[in-house]
């Protein structure tokens, strides 16, 4: 028979497995909208329970133990402190209202559309379900709700007899930040309808887009529209996407290829606020966890992809089908004060294509005012006014 103490030594054993096992579950579990709050407190408690069962294993002094749950309180109040009194670091979907996203968040399948598949914000596939209501509230703005039409984008759809301007990129072509009639190309089709009764335009700007999207999209829509004109509004978060998710190897039969892209340290990353103030300040990673010589080599690399994709699908095609590609060049909001070495580099690539009919927008936005005044605080978008400037160097460089 054991004796009491073998007992217990049994018991603490397999109270530690149990802990174990449920923190990996906790862990896994985050990804699917597990708080903050919950995943971390859990987390040092269970730091806090493996150093008891050590302590109590090897025997170790008072104030030793003393000393190392001191620290352990001391880390947790600065997670606290750094979540909801500091609010630093915060990601972008937690800088506005939402949770955590994983870092790698792009294995994901070419349906061309924008959809949500779980409770993380950026998992999704490319899909909007027709009908779906756009959500336009965050903390800077409070816009009427508005539905999504037949093919999944915003806005109304064109009818098919008419030659239609295209519009294509990501949230600043959608128009987050603005209401319906007010994106860039809703005013655009304002303009153009009112000028020319045979053209039209369509919306087929997604959040979350790059070109290698929007190319593809083109693809599928040059057979149900004639098309007049394509228009690409790029950023240099276009840049960003492809230096994380790829070019064309992303598209394979059964959908986008995996790309592998976070350390192995990420759900660390993902549930201690302390752990990423080392990360960003010490180790001076970004939000993409990329240190600043890989995220150069990966954004340089993610340009000349852009340059080729261009050069050798998209104008080739262009002048096969007889419609005209512009692209539309608009800086970020930090870049309307310093112009960002991408966003240069951007330009000059596409510049030194030949027949590509380049638009660069900064002039035109730092002629008119201040980040402030153009762009909202916290979800960094374009206002209304934004928009409306964009779409006039639109139709300064028109091509109908």
């Amino acid at each position: 028979m054991p004796n009491l103490k073998t007992k217990k030594n049994r018991i603490k054993k397999l109270l530690l497995w149990i802990v174990i096992f449920w923190s990996g579950i906790v862990f896994f579990l985050l990804y699917f909208g597990v708080s903050f709050f919950f995943t971390t407190t859990y987390a040092y408690v269970l730091i806090a329970l493996l150093f008891y069962y050590l302590f109590n294993k090897f025997q170790v002094s008072s104030n030793s133990s003393l000393m190392v749950y001191s620290i352990l309180i001391s880390l947790f109040a600065g997670e606290v402190t750094l979540r909801y009194v500091i609010k630093y670091p915060l990601s972008y979907s937690e800088q506005n209202g939402g949770g955590y996203t994983m870092v790698d968040r792009y294995a994901l399948k070419d349906n061309l559309h924008f959809k949500y598949i779980d409770k993380r914000e950026d998992v999704y596939t490319l899909e909007f379900d027709s009908g779906e209501i756009r959500d336009n509230n965050c903390f800077d703005y409070q816009y009427a709700n508005d539905t999504c039409n037949a093919l999944g984008f915003r806005g109304r759809l064109p009818s098919e007899n008419k030659k239609i301007i295209l519009v294509l990129g990501d949230s600043f072509t959608e128009g987050a930040g603005a209401p319906a009639d007010s994106s860039c190309p809703a005013l655009l089709r304002k303009y153009i309808t009112a000028k020319d009764s045979s053209l039209d335009v369509l919306n087929a700007g997604i959040s979350g887009n790059d070109i290698f999207f929007d190319w593809k999209m083109v693809q599928k829509l040059e057979s149900k529209y004639t098309l007049k004109q394509i228009i690409f509004l790029m950023n240099t978060t276009d840049i960003n996407d492809i230096a994380v998710r790829g070019g064309n190897n992303r598209f394979c039969t059964n959908g986008l290829l995996k790309n592998n892209s976070q350390p192995w340290w990420e759900p660390v990353y993902a549930v201690s606020f302390v752990f990423r103030l080392f990360v960003h300040n010490v180790f001076n990673r970004d939000f993409n966890l990329f240190s600043s010589e890989e995220l150069i080599k990966r954004n340089n690399i993610a340009i000349e992809k852009i340059a080729k994709l261009i050069q050798n699908e998209i104008i080739p095609w262009s002048k096969r089908a007889g419609v005209n590609a512009l692209f539309v060049v608009h800086p970020l909001d930090y870049e309307l004060k310093k112009t960002n070495l991408e966003y240069v580099q951007l330009l000059n690539a596409l510049r030194q294509i030949d027949s590509t009919n380049v638009v660069d927008c900064l002039p035109a936005l730092k002629s008119q005012g201040n980040a402030a005044e153009l762009y909202w605080k916290n979800d960094r978008h374009f206002k209304p006014i934004g928009y409306s400037i964009i779409t006039n160097k639109i139709i300064e460089n028109r091509k109908w």
